[in-house]
């Protein structure tokens, strides 16, 4: 069994950091872990279970992807048909990675929109080139996971004559991902993912409910498309996306990655 490691980017006064989330600090790391890193003697403190961290610390999103693929109905309880039955090969599409943001900035819910949800979502961090991958092979090319939380404004998506999917999700600050990127999770299908809202349990489903598994995406994507060091993969969402508003606290958790807090303005 491998160690896991959380590892979390972040600016202190300012700078731009790489750290190891540890229970009540982050010890400090030169480099970064796609490229190699060695621990510093800095600690920042940091109660993670608490969800609290130091008011000099800000969260950054565990990466900076060239790519971001979003993958669609991938949940055995969440298809646009009969129950249980999904599409018979993955369905993906790239978004602009420019709508990420990091675990505590601000959604901003932009004026003109009328229904606006969240979205729990297993995140995939790449570590290294990949194209025609085999599922067999899939682990070797994925650096970690994240928490990740595709909000979608659905009355664009959803619209009679202009229904507009990409759009609908590539808004700014409508992809945040975090706060860790965790390495050493051999198979993520048994873990637990879910979302709350303000405290209340909106979605809660196990990775496994997926129709295709994370080596499974990673073969169907890398047919069509090379995926490099740091881009992400938003591997779907289950049942349960349900309207949010300014004010509102969403939180998306996932047994053993973490806890991704963002609330919407």
């Amino acid at each position: 069994m491998s160690e896991i490691i959380r590892f979390v980017r972040y600016l202190y006064n300012g700078e731009e950091h790489w750290g190891i989330s540890k229970a009540l600090y982050i010890q400090e790391i030169s480099g970064d872990p796609c490229n190699g890193y060695r621990a510093t003697d800095i600690q920042h403190s940091y109660a993670e279970q608490s969800e609290k961290h130091d008011e000099h610390l800000e969260f950054l999103p565990p990466c900076q992807p060239g790519q971001m693929i979003i993958v669609g109905w991938n949940y055995k309880d969440h298809t646009p048909g009969a129950a249980g039955k999904g599409p018979e090969i993955p369905l993906f599409y790239p978004l602009s990675p420019r709508s990420i943001i990091g675990h505590g900035h601000k959604v901003i819910y932009p004026v003109g929109l009328s229904r606006v949800e969240h979205e729990a979502e297993l995140v995939v961090i790449i570590g290294k080139r990949a194209k025609n991958v085999k599922a067999a092979d899939a682990n070797e090319y994925i650096l970690g996971y994240s928490c990740g939380n595709d909000v979608s404004a659905r009355d664009i998506q959803n619209h009679p004559e202009y229904a507009n999917l990409p759009r609908a999700k590539t808004v700014d600050t409508f992809s945040p991902i975090g706060p860790f990127l965790v390495t050493g999770i051999d198979d993520p299908s048994g873990l637990a993912i879910e979302a709350r809202v303000n405290g209340e349990v909106r979605q809660s489903a196990k990775i496994s409910d997926m129709f295709f598994s994370v080596p499974e995406l990673i073969e169907s994507i890398t047919q069509y498309m090379t995926l490099e060091p740091w881009d992400v993969i938003f591997t779907g969402t289950p049942q349960g996306p349900s309207a949010v508003h300014p004010g509102d606290t969403m939180v998306v958790q996932i047994e053993k990655v973490g806890a991704l807090i963002n609330q919407v303005v």
